[in-house]
């Protein structure tokens, strides 16, 4: 997971990236732009960093700027839930909680942990 990019100079362009491996390849699955914002700064932001589930078809991947993505064992789609701060990391178990951590920018910069219970 993570981020690639088309076009050259200023009018490149990031998007979104996860790949799936079946047991014999990768391939790559299509997944929602995470992009918050507009212009420059949208396309640098539409990077995904960590993911973590609970079974096969209940699975979340988030964005830097704390945008999730979910797998239904169909397909990826954008969460109305957006979690606070930069994350980088998911962990999760089978039917149980969601945990991502990261950091929020404040005038004192500290380690978050949030539980995503959708």
């Amino acid at each position: 997971m993570g981020y690639y990019t088309t076009g050259s100079g200023d009018a490149v362009t990031a998007h979104s990236l996860i790949e799936h491996f079946d047991g014999t390849g990768w391939r790559v699955t299509a997944v929602p732009s995470v992009a918050v914002g507009s212009g420059r700064v949208a396309q640098a932001s539409d990077e995904l960093r960590a993911v973590a589930g609970r079974s096969a078809d209940d699975v979340y991947a988030v964005g830097s700027d704390g945008v999730l993505v979910h797998w239904d064992g169909t397909r990826w789609t954008r969460s109305s839930t957006r979690l606070p701060g930069s994350l980088f990391s998911m962990a999760g178990r089978p039917g149980g909680d969601i945990w991502a951590v990261g950091t929020q920018e404040t005038p004192f910069p500290h380690s978050l942990a949030d539980v995503e219970k959708p």
